[in-house]
């Protein structure tokens, strides 16, 4: 219980008392000690406060946070977790991949899964079918320990890289346009850096040089 002190700072102390009976086992006094415990009960203080903002953290995070256990059953799904198979988080918690994904899925999850309970930090990216809907998910998996050092879990944050990838797919086929196009005019095209050096050079230019593209990049009007 709480104590305020002497010199008017607040504290925590600790009472252990028994009995002391009498040949008749008739209570006779009482006998006890009482422990400061201000200084372990600011630090249990502190570990709660630390757990709380670190919580507040992972639930207001974008990706998705989750832990599993050995069996890969789910103990920790954060909100964002939870968004992806539009359930509460308590309902993903105690389920398993089996029941979350197709069986192929959950057969390569639990695959990555069983290389970091082995040790391993894992990162992949890979298509994944959730509900109806068709995610590419970036995903790193570290194991989770315990005081020991003992390997009893694994941690996992998973992003949904899905436009980012459609995005990239979209600029790759513009550039490849672009590249078809500079290569099948007959107009002298070609990039310089800020150093100018040729960084692009298509085959006109090149044959107007009478070199070959690899020889014209990286070199100045100069060379």
């Amino acid at each position: 219980y709480r104590i305020v002190r002497a010199d008017g700072q607040v504290g925590w102390v600790m009472e252990h008392g028994v009995g002391v009976r009498g040949e008749d086992d008739t209570l006779q006094a009482i006998e006890g000690f009482i422990t400061d415990v201000t200084e372990s009960r600011r630090a249990q203080q502190a570990l709660l406060d630390s757990e709380e903002r670190l919580r507040s953290i992972v639930e207001a995070a974008q990706d998705a946070i989750f832990m599993k256990d050995h069996d890969g059953r789910y103990t920790h799904a954060n909100a964002a977790m939870a968004r992806l198979f539009g359930r509460p988080a308590t309902d993903v918690v105690g389920s398993t991949d089996v029941e979350l994904f197709s069986p192929e899925q959950a057969v390569g999850i639990r695959r990555t899964d069983e290389r970091v309970l082995a040790g391993d930090v894992v990162e992949t990216e890979s298509p994944r079918t959730v509900g109806d809907a068709s995610h590419v998910f970036h995903t790193i998996k570290v194991p989770l320990r315990n005081a020991a050092g003992d390997i009893v879990g694994l941690c996992g944050i998973a992003r949904d890289v899905t436009e980012r990838n459609r995005a990239e797919e979209v600029l790759r086929a513009q550039e490849e346009r672009y590249r078809t196009f500079i290569e099948a005019t007959d107009d002298l095209v070609f990039l310089k850096d800020e150093q100018l050096r040729y960084v692009i050079s298509n085959r006109a230019n090149a044959e107007f040089l009478r070199m070959s593209p690899d020889e014209i990049i990286g070199k100045t009007d100069e060379e």
